[in-house]
């Protein structure tokens, strides 16, 4: 047996190696009932006279009745959906979600800061909003997204808004409706697609 073979022929005891095994296992198991939500995201880099935009933006499974709006998507960095024969701009409610890559907002120090940070500048453009906290939408794997209605006095969109962390990114989905009837209509699409994200 040369000295490479001897180096790699060492064994435990079976009842050091059982015990050992099973102790990892047990940690692999908690780890995957903690593990936060890993976002899919949509990444792409398109050369442009300005330099490269990236396109980065929660992957999101359509529902009945709403189509992906591309244009929009890119024009706006979000991943957009309206109601089937509507555009962006016309739509009575239009849902969007965001991806924010976390070292590109290094002064966003949580999810909580974000939303906090959210909720400030809504109630800054829109004075007199009401923003209340929902119960949180469940997802996959037991991870749940905060969950918020952000109701204008007069002016303004009105809008739910689901929140979620993931190790790269922050994520943001929205449904926005131009009066409560439009966001209520399309609140239980809304609530699947987001419930559906992995």
């Amino acid at each position: 047996m040369g000295p490479m073979q001897r180096a790699c022929s060492f064994s435990w005891p079976l009842s050091f190696t059982v015990r050992a095994l099973m102790r990892y296992l047990w940690i692999v198991l908690v780890c995957l009932g903690t593990t936060p939500l890993t976002a899919e995201i949509y990444k792409q880099a398109v050369p442009t006279d300005h330099g490269i935009e990236f396109y980065w933006w929660p992957v999101l499974k359509p529902v009945p009745g709403w189509t992906h709006d591309e244009g929009a998507s890119r024009a706006n960095g979000v991943n957009a959906f309206v109601p089937s024969g509507y555009s962006f701009s016309d739509a009575p409610a239009v849902i969007y979600a965001r991806a924010l890559y976390k070292p590109r907002i290094p002064e966003t120090k949580s999810l909580a800061q974000l939303i906090s940070d959210d909720r400030s500048e809504f109630q800054a453009n829109f004075p007199g909003v009401e923003v209340k906290e929902l119960a949180p939408i469940a997802v996959g794997a037991g991870s749940k997204f905060r969950y918020f209605s952000f109701t204008p006095k007069q002016q303004g969109s009105f809008e739910l808004v689901a929140y979620a962390d993931d190790p790269e990114f922050y994520l943001i989905f929205t449904l926005s409706g131009k009066t409560p009837a439009d966001l209520e209509k399309a609140r239980s699409a809304f609530e699947k697609m987001v419930s559906t994200y992995q």
